[in-house]
C-alpha cells in the first residue's frame, strides 16, 4: 500500500501550492474491476488510488 499511495498522498501536498492549475494523473489497473484472487492487495491498493483522485476532483 505505502508503494502506490505514498507517493499519491504526498505529492499533491508538494505540488499543488506552486501551482496555478494543473491536473493529478495516476496508474490504475484491470485488477480494480476484475480482480482475481492471488491480486487481491494489489487491486485493493489500486482501487484505493481511483478513490483518491476522484475525492481529489
Amino acid at each position: 500500500m505505502q508503494v502506490n499511495l505514498g507517493p499519491l498522498l504526498r505529492l499533491p501536498q508538494l505540488c499543488l501550492p506552486h501551482s496555478k492549475q494543473g491536473a493529478i494523473r495516476a496508474v490504475s489497473s484491470v485488477h480494480v474491476q476484475q480482480a482475481a484472487t492471488n491480486v487481491i492487495p494489489y487491486a485493493v491498493s489500486k482501487g484505493t488510488t481511483e478513490a483518491f483522485v476522484r475525492g481529489l476532483s
